[in-house]
């Protein structure tokens, strides 16, 4: 038992005998009586509420030659909450792992003291403050094949502990023979993390992973939690009514451990404070050899965290006319009005002359700040996102809370109708407080439309020179260059041919293959082909006017 849980029973002890000793002599005025009951039970609150500061800890061996081994001692202590300060030394003991013999009791002074900063630019909490207080020294342990196993305990826990009741805080650690070909050292826990809390209903990963000198192979359980006292090995914690070891954060909540890496998956379902407890196995060629233990404090809280990006109800497909000018805007908002704001176009278009780029600018207003619109879905109206953005390469634009970006193209490669489908990737990402990128992507998929025609064929002209239908052709503005492909025959009225080519945009002027001009008449004309998108198999007189 440590000292000052001594010393406060001692005080307890004094107290007790100074009251019955008041209490049985009759000559002792009332006032002295009262006086001392209540310096009593002040004395008892102090001393419970200066134990209660306990947040966990751990414990390691460190082999550094034959049957000489560094032992450190963490307390993980928390300062704010109450007033009690840690020992200046510690004494942990060291028992046989197999007959749990005591063999030694060893003091371990203190060597420093370290303040744990909590929270990120994102989330301070406030109400945690942790010390890490390490303790250390040199010592030497005799060969024993049944190995050793160190322990110290001390009271208290906090006493607003959710899922257990308050206890003696332990710290343990368990290794083999010393003895052993190439020794051995326990495995190291990482440091104490900033992040050491939950956030309600929000998921968790923590990693208390621990390192091996020895290049040891690892093995991570959730366990419960050891008990002070007396007994030898420690006795396990039991939990409150509604936690377990299956359910430590209690109901609608998460806690796994990955066995392999150490990595705790954790999601509280309510505020609470809780205690969970990791151990660290060792083998070496198959065989357990020792055994490192951790143990912490996490309250869970209402967090106010970074929130990540969305987009308002643009449409997700847009319509793009074959061989015509058109563009369309993007937009994306980030609810964090101060994180740094990107939107990223990507888009398999760009070989074909497509380009993210910015409107004109607002005029009158700042030189960088844009309107942008599109149409709101969930209205079915117009809407538009006023915002300064600054393009910042091709197809990558920047801005503060919200930004958004325009995308122009004017499809007029005939290779761009063979394509079965184009699409713009958008990525809004922000870099907010935590210094990490939210990503939101969107696809719009971009459908081109070519114009339709009914084709029609002339069946009269006039080649006289006035400027006035001298050439007989197809209307030239329901041709489609991309696909229009026609033979054209003509005929005059004994079946003689007059004109032939493979031209859609034909020009016939009246003259035969000689280019001397053609009486007036009728002549016939044979088509074969596409024209204007559709099918143009065809034969018809033409009448020639002079």
């Amino acid at each position: 038992m440590k000292f000052h849980v001594q010393f406060v029973r001692i005080c307890l002890d004094i107290n007790v005998l100074f009251i019955f000793l008041f209490y049985t002599n009759q000559n002792v005025p009332k006032i002295m009586k009262k006086l001392l009951l209540l310096l009593t039970i002040a004395l008892f609150a102090s001393s419970y509420s200066k134990a209660s500061h306990f947040v966990g800890g751990d414990m390691c061996f460190e082999q550094i030659g034959p049957n000489t081994f560094v032992i450190t001692q963490r307390i993980f202590r928390e300062y704010c909450n109450g007033n009690a300060q840690a020992p200046t030394s510690v004494t942990p003991t060291i028992y046989d792992n197999v007959t749990n013999a005591q063999q030694s009791t060893i003091t371990l002074p203190r060597v420093s003291i370290d303040t744990v900063i909590f929270g990120d630019a994102c989330f301070t909490p406030t109400g945690l403050c942790v010390e890490i207080h390490t303790y250390r020294d040199t010592i030497t342990l005799p060969n024993n094949p049944n190995g050793y196993y160190a322990t110290d305990n001390s009271c208290c826990r906090n006493s607003a502990i959710t899922n257990m009741a308050p206890n003696s805080a332990t710290w343990q650690a368990t290794i083999p023979d010393p003895a052993l070909p190439g020794g051995n050292s326990n495995p190291k826990w990482g440091n104490y993390p900033a992040d050491a809390y939950f956030c309600i209903n929000q998921v968790k990963t923590i990693d208390l992973s621990c390192t091996d000198p020895d290049g040891d192979s690892l093995r991570y359980t959730l366990i419960n939690p050891y008990n002070g006292g007396n007994t030898r090995p420690l006795p396990l914690l039991g939990y409150n009514a509604g936690y377990s070891q299956t359910n430590i954060l209690g109901p609608g909540s998460l806690m796994i451990i990955d066995p392999a890496t150490g990595i705790i998956t954790a999601r509280p379902g309510s505020a609470g404070i809780f205690v969970f407890s990791i151990r660290c196995d060792e083998y070496r060629n198959g065989v357990k050899i020792g055994e490192s233990y951790i143990d912490l404090q996490y309250e869970a809280l209402n967090c106010s965290i970074d929130q990540p990006p969305s987009f308002p109800p643009f449409p997700s497909i847009t319509t793009l006319n074959f061989d015509a000018n058109g563009c369309f805007d993007v937009v994306a908002t980030d609810p964090n009005p101060a994180d740094t704001f990107y939107i990223e176009i990507n888009s398999n278009a760009y070989p074909f002359g497509a380009v993210a780029t910015l409107p004109p600018a607002n005029a009158g207003g700042p030189p960088t700040t844009y309107t942008f619109n599109y149409m709101d879905t969930n209205t079915g109206s117009p809407a538009n996102l006023t915002a300064p953005v600054t393009q910042i390469n091709a197809n990558t634009f920047l801005g503060v809370g919200q930004v958004g970006a325009r995308f122009c193209w004017s499809p007029d490669s005939c290779e761009v109708l063979a394509i079965d489908s184009f699409k713009l990737e958008i990525l809004a990402y922000s870099k907010g407080c935590d210094f990490l990128i939210d990503t939101l992507s969107r696809d719009v998929a971009i459908e081109i439309t070519t114009p339709t025609y009914d084709p029609f064929t002339p069946n009269v002209f006039s080649p006289n020179g006035d400027g006035k239908n001298d050439v007989y052709k197809m209307p030239e503005w329901q041709h489609d260059r991309c696909f229009d492909v026609m033979h054209v025959e003509i005929y005059n009225r004994w079946g003689l041919k007059v004109f032939e080519t493979d031209d859609p945009l034909f020009r016939w002027n009246g003259t035969d293959k000689d280019g001397a001009d053609l009486n007036a008449g009728t002549y016939y004309v044979l088509m074969q082909g596409f024209y204007g998108g559709k099918e143009t198999t065809n034969q018809f007189p033409v009448t020639l006017f002079r």
